[in-house]
């Protein structure tokens, strides 16, 4: 049987060019585009990797993820990951003005559609996002009653943190030690 006869026609899904592919790479994926550049093209993988949600409205991205739930893309191959969302604004709406951000209005992290995003100067999306910080600013003693101000606080992490509570567990971390040291 001559190898041609096997193949079937097919169109890129990319470019739209008319190609010829064995019914296995169709059935298996691998027919849908006609070359490595269509197949690798940044739009095309990109949009490769966005799922719709009919009920919500939100295109839900299911490619890599940050550990903070916002999707990740690479434009160019080999070259350090963008936030899924912010590339998806740029492409549909244009440049995000310096100092300001992109507030999901779905509270869908993983979303990046468009319509979702609403640009917000630093300082209002901040609030947005953290409504608990008002609350956690109005602690003025830690679980032990310690006083949170002055001398007695450090920030770490972006949080108030009680330096007598430190002593104390600065003091059990190195009575652990010794006593391990002990055992020996």
């Amino acid at each position: 049987m001559h190898p041609q006869s096997s193949k079937t026609n097919s169109t890129c899904h990319w470019c739209g060019k008319p190609t010829l592919k064995r019914p296995w790479d169709l059935t298996h994926g691998r027919g849908r585009y006609c070359s490595k550049a269509c197949r690798l093209h940044p739009l095309n993988r990109f949009w490769n990797r966005v799922q719709p949600d009919p009920e919500t409205g939100c295109w839900n991205w299911t490619g890599p993820k940050h550990k903070s739930g916002y999707g990740v893309f690479q434009p160019i191959i080999h070259v350090t990951g963008y936030l899924a969302h912010r590339f998806s604004y740029q492409l549909s709406v244009g440049l995000i003005p310096v100092g300001h951000d992109l507030h999901h209005t779905c509270r869908n992290r993983a979303c990046v559609n468009p319509d979702h995003l609403q640009v917000l100067a630093h300082n209002q999306h901040s609030k947005l996002e953290c409504p608990w910080a008002a609350e956690s600013k109005a602690i003025t003693h830690c679980l032990r009653g310690h006083p949170l101000s002055g001398e007695n606080i450090y920030v770490y992490d972006g949080h108030r943190r009680c330096k007598a509570c430190l002593a104390i567990r600065k003091q059990g971390y190195r009575a652990a030690a010794r006593a391990a040291r002990g055992n020996r």
